[in-house]
């Protein structure tokens, strides 16, 4: 007898362009209509829902789902730094918050993020299905090409080009996972229990305004006793040229090496294994993620106020 686990796969963009049919046909072509149904739901976090044009954004992702998925297409959860309730006078790099945002919304038994930009290679749903039923943390694999072209959900020509290609993955297996560490955990694809990264705190919002999220939220998990395991068949292919198209978002990495913000958290997350958090309340994730299904709304956080490398109040940050 056939069982069911729902997955939610969280898909994050503030691009124009994210070029998310290339990622919802690939998801398709992939998964029976049984699977469709029972086993997935997307999670679109898309900074431009908050936007004067929300209501052609959401036209876009509903073609793109085309009725194939259940699916939530919800912006970024309040943060002082993006979107409209943000403190600085731009937009910076949030990955975090946008990560904790699909967090909060997901209903799944485990979660998946993927990056936009991208297509599923054949392998992706499968793999992810497998991951499902190992018991660890599975890190994905990706290729960044050049004159990506994909036709229904399937990928038709690439170039690859020096430096695109995921650097784990020599070390990888065609017919399997491997084993690897907590500091794999970075790149386009990755997926666990949802409940874990729940235990966890959620990625470590500390992280936003510089990076450097994937591997911090790794060693913290590796810290709880989680085992991780590297497939390179949960793959994906990103456009490379499609990635300067946008304007980058801010982002800095204050001090100087080996004395900087990137090595501070560092070092706080070898000797941790939770995300503090604090300004989402005292509850964090768990928190938020019921208030949004009493309520249906994710509320204001508590700050922060200052950057908790320098103290640099963060809306001096522009």
């Amino acid at each position: 007898m056939e069982t069911h686990s729902l997955k939610s796969i969280v898909y994050i963009t503030s691009r124009i362009q994210p070029m998310v049919r290339w990622f919802t046909d690939s998801l398709a072509y992939q998964s029976s209509q049984a699977e469709k149904d029972n086993d997935l739901e997307i999670i679109f976090v898309d900074l431009l829902l908050d936007s004067p044009n929300a209501d052609d954004r959401r036209k876009i992702f509903e073609s793109a789902v085309d009725g194939r998925f259940k699916f939530k297409h919800v912006p970024p959860k309040p943060n002082v730094w993006q979107g409209k309730d943000r403190v600085t006078s731009t937009d910076w790099f949030a990955a975090s918050n946008a990560r904790n945002t699909g967090l909060v919304h997901a209903d799944g038994e485990h979660i998946a993020f993927v990056d936009d930009l991208s297509v599923l290679t054949g392998t992706w749903f499968l793999a992810l299905k497998e991951a499902a039923l190992s018991g660890k943390v599975t890190c994905g694999s990706y290729m960044k090409v050049k004159s990506l072209r994909v036709d229904n959900g399937n990928i038709t020509h690439f170039e690859k080009y020096p430096g695109g290609e995921d650097n784990r993955y020599r070390y990888g297996n065609d017919s399997g996972p491997v084993p690897c560490g907590g500091n794999w955990l970075y790149g386009c694809s990755f997926t666990l229990p949802t409940q874990w990264l729940i235990d966890a705190n959620g990625s470590d919002e500390a992280c936003d305004g510089m990076g450097f999220e994937d591997c911090i939220l790794g060693i913290r998990l590796a810290n709880r006793g989680h085992h991780f395991q590297y497939d390179r068949r949960l793959m994906s292919y990103e456009a490379e040229e499609l990635h300067h198209l946008d304007q980058i978002m801010r982002r800095t990495d204050k001090g100087v090496s080996p004395n900087d913000k990137s090595h501070a958290i560092l070092h706080l997350a070898n000797r941790t294994s939770r995300a503090e958090n604090v300004h989402l309340g005292p509850d964090g994730i768990i928190g938020l993620r019921r208030v949004l299904r009493e309520t249906g709304e994710i509320p204001l956080p508590d700050g922060p106020s200052h950057d908790w490398y320098d103290g640099q109040p963060i809306c001096e940050m522009t």
